[in-house]
């Protein structure tokens, strides 16, 4: 029972009444847990640190870090593929049939349903305009495209599953043989 009335003393003494009254409204007296303290202070401590780092030390300030960022920015945004990634990521049963729909919606207006061409170039023989036959050279002028020849950049429009995807139908395309293919444009690759 001690135990019980020092705790109701401690009580009493961390909560007394104010002196003062606003509105009719009387105010406890009582203080701040300890831990609310250390944080408080701990803030106090930090800020004074922060501000002489970037103020007086060597901390960036931010046109600093935009401009480190920039420089960077080429690189992160271009992802590369290696070719090994690429035929592992664009190949399946799938992953195809996703290429194929891509293909005929966003495609084949230009290149023809099987990929023969009509606008755009033959993409069903081993010649080529843009790159060497290979998958990567695929994934760059699908993403970037070729402006001077009226291909648009697909890279914002298709994700990177449909893209995937269309390099992978793309790529199955090579050697068959649709009735009434384009003439052969570019240079002739071997594999």
């Amino acid at each position: 029972m001690s135990e019980e009335k020092q705790d109701s003393q401690n009580q009493k003494k961390e909560a007394e009444l104010l002196d003062h009254s606003y509105d009719g409204i009387q105010e406890y007296d009582n203080p701040l847990p300890n831990w609310w303290l250390m944080t408080f202070f701990g803030t106090i401590i930090f800020s004074f640190i922060y501000f002489i780092h970037y103020q007086f030390g060597g901390g960036q300030n931010q046109i600093q870090e935009l401009e480190v960022s920039m420089k960077e920015l080429p690189k992160a945004a271009e992802k590369i593929w290696s070719e090994q990634e690429l035929q592992a990521q664009s190949e399946g049963h799938e992953r195809l049939e996703e290429g194929k729909r891509v293909f005929a919606a966003k495609c084949a207006a230009c290149h023809a349903a099987e990929g023969q061409g009509m606008i755009g170039p033959n993409l069903t023989d081993k010649f080529w305009l843009h790159g060497k036959g290979h998958r990567a050279d695929l994934i760059k002028v699908i993403s970037k495209g070729v402006t001077e020849k009226g291909m648009p950049a697909w890279e914002g429009l298709v994700n990177e599953k449909e893209m995937l995807g269309l390099v992978g139908y793309v790529y199955s395309l090579r050697k068959t043989k649709p009735a009434q293919a384009k003439a052969p444009q570019g240079v002739e690759v071997t594999e």
